[in-house]
């Protein structure tokens, strides 16, 4: 008699590991390639624009954030999840319709509101260019679940050029607004034109995939999953205050050029993250929802997963660490001096959400709706305490950063734990027909 499969060798022949390798490496490679645009262009960007117009961006930058969840409600984040093709459809369509209707009246609304309202004046040449922002958040949203309609196919090649297109966009968008649009209005839109690139190439690529918006079914979107795009919604929501809280504590303690001098180590230190990190993270969340719609815990998944990460987060990090207060005056010139002392204490968080937001999905892919808003609930009480600690002994800037750095990394922490949790206790409602390639039927 044959003894019984270990669960790791059952996930192993499910995946197929040669499989699930290719596709961190295509996914990787284009990110990765993205990575590299962006940071070789900082030195430059950081001589063409101030640290004050690196605060605008930051600004502006949250605010197209916090609309991109108003506008869709983080549908776009769901796309993966269904098990059918038809209600995954649905799902993008939803996203896209939305969307558009919210664009349609936000954007005349943001071009009148700076002449109605001082304080907008008061920020400079931002308030006249506000409009920018619903456009912008809506490409992001669209982008992304075309980008997991794209991925839910198995097509992570066209999935990683996506990426590679949109930085390079992004880059000779934000260099040549430097010379040819006023002000910082070449930063602002740059963000439009990454998603817009990313758009136009995902939907080139002419896949059924990319296509799938275009198709005639209607099926229903069930229970769970607007359940679900509500939930994620308050969690980006919760998760959008305590990200602006620190930013707005430090410009009205500290000053605007410090602001500016942390929002560039924030852009720079989490590029691993969001690029590579998140390549890893789109792949793992495709196999998860294939494992957990078979009925298998992955909890197997989750452990390969975060031990490929580590293996390039941690020395990455420590590096960083070590080299930035010389590095970052380097780089990006004289007055970035206080961003590489800045950059030392923020890489204890960087490395742990390099670790844990590769995983931070797994809640959606079991149906744990009510987790995320907890999880950023957390992060809100404990950024807060950071923050009134800081005014009570009245800390320097570095030290109120190494607290803000110490306490999201525990909350990454006990993110992890509890995908891993979630990852072993997983069952699902109803399985979903798998293709050959990968992807849900």
């Amino acid at each position: 008699m044959r003894p019984p499969e270990s669960l790791s060798t059952r996930v192993r022949r499910k995946l197929g590991s040669s499989h699930y390798l290719r596709d961190v490496l295509l996914q990787a490679s284009g990110n990765s390639a993205a990575q590299v645009m962006g940071i070789a262009a900082m030195p430059l960007l950081t001589r063409l624009y101030a640290p004050s117009d690196f605060a605008a961006l930051n600004l502006f930058t949250q605010l197209v954030a916090g609309l991109s969840i108003l506008l869709t409600l983080r549908f776009e984040y769901l796309v993966m999840l269904p098990a059918e093709q038809s209600e995954s459809d649905s799902v993008l369509r939803l996203t896209i319709w939305m969307g558009s209707v919210h664009v349609l009246w936000l954007t005349p609304l943001l071009w009148l509101l700076p002449g109605q309202w001082t304080w907008l004046l008061s920020q400079g040449a931002i308030a006249d260019w506000l409009w920018l922002a619903p456009i912008s958040a809506f490409a992001v949203s669209l982008a992304v679940g075309l980008q997991q309609g794209v991925q839910r196919g198995g097509d992570f090649r066209t999935s990683a050029m996506s990426e590679f297109v949109g930085r390079s966009v992004y880059v000779a968008c934000a260099m040549v607004g430097s010379l040819a649009l006023p002000s910082i209005v070449g930063l602002m839109a740059s963000t439009l034109a990454n998603s817009g690139a990313k758009l136009v190439w995902l939907m080139r690529a002419g896949s059924e995939s990319a296509r799938m918006w275009l198709h005639t079914n209607r099926a229903p979107i069930t229970k769970s999953i607007r359940r679900m795009a509500v939930s994620t919604s308050v969690s980006n929501l919760i998760s959008l205050f305590s990200g602006m809280a620190p930013m707005i504590f430090i410009a009205d303690r500290y000053g605007a050029n410090a602001l500016g001098q942390y929002g560039l180590v924030v852009s720079t230190l989490y590029l691993p993250s969001v690029l590579l990190g998140q390549a890893i993270g789109q792949v793992y969340y495709q196999r998860a929802c294939r494992l957990h719609g078979e009925g298998i815990p992955f909890a197997y998944l989750v452990i390969a997963t975060s031990l490929n990460l580590a293996k390039v987060g941690v020395p990455l990090y420590a590096l960083i660490a070590l080299l930035a207060p010389w590095v970052y005056p380097i780089l990006f010139g004289a007055e970035w001096g206080s961003a590489g002392e800045l950059a030392r204490w923020l890489c204890i968080a960087a490395a742990a959400g390099f670790l844990s937001t590769p995983l931070d999905r797994t809640s959606l892919i079991v149906g744990a709706w009510w987790y995320l808003s907890v999880w950023h609930t957390l992060r809100v009480v404990l950024t807060a305490a950071c923050l009134v600690t800081s005014v009570v002994y009245a800390l320097p800037i570095e030290t109120s950063v190494l607290l803000l750095s110490l306490q999201s990394a525990l909350a990454y922490g006990i993110d992890w734990m509890a995908s891993w949790v979630f990852a072993t206790r997983s069952r699902p409602a109803n399985p979903p027909i798998v293709d050959a390639k990968g992807g849900h039927a």
